[in-house]
């Protein structure tokens, strides 16, 4: 506590902690319907594999996880018949994971167990209020998207600086200089901070 009133909270708690009450509201209800051998962690592949499947470099990618720390985690869903994996049509050597039965009741679960704590905040915050918060993390999510592929631009010109000199770093700063954010707008890197 400050002498003005108490210190605000950080942006990452506010956003971590429903975030968190959310998963361990998912994970009582999975273990309450009898999957015991599901742990919190094997959230970061069900939250990210549709129900066409995915490839494990994908869902490594969204769940902003490592290749390694996603394969274990499926292979012990797969050992525990959550997931199963069948080779990718469009390429032979990669292989697409894809629910089991098992799984997808399991994702049933946590679905419905996400949709009634939804319902419940919606309820405690008001139905304006809760579609002005959801509108507004949507925004925020663009934004923090666009910038993540902005700085990976900017590292790419920085590699390519360090690798090749300038005459290769300024023709990749042109050609990448505009990214697209996850809907397709193209984002200039000038307007996003460094």
């Amino acid at each position: 506590m400050t002498l003005s009133g108490p210190a605000p909270r950080l942006l990452n708690r506010l956003l971590l902690r429903p975030a968190l009450a959310m998963r361990l509201r998912i994970q009582r209800a999975i273990e309450e319907a009898g999957f015991e051998d599901f742990r919190i962690a094997h959230m970061n592949v069900f939250a990210w594999l549709p129900d066409s499947g995915a490839r494990i470099g994908e869902l490594a990618r969204q769940a902003q996880l490592s290749k390694q720390t996603m394969t274990e985690l499926v292979s012990y869903l797969e050992k525990h018949g959550y997931v199963y994996r069948t080779r990718d049509p469009s390429d032979g050597r990669a292989w697409i994971i894809r629910f089991t039965e098992r799984g997808t009741l399991l994702d049933q679960v946590a679905r419905r167990a996400l949709r009634d704590t939804e319902a419940k905040w919606a309820q405690a915050l008001g139905q304006r209020a809760y579609a002005q918060l959801r509108k507004h993390l949507e925004s925020l999510l663009e934004v923090a998207e666009a910038t993540r592929e902005v700085q990976g631009a900017r590292a790419a010109v920085g590699l390519a600086l360090n690798l090749f000199g300038n005459s290769c770093a300024n023709h990749l700063a042109l050609t990448s200089a505009r990214v697209s954010d996850r809907t397709g707008r193209h984002i200039s890197a000038a307007t996003l901070p460094a």
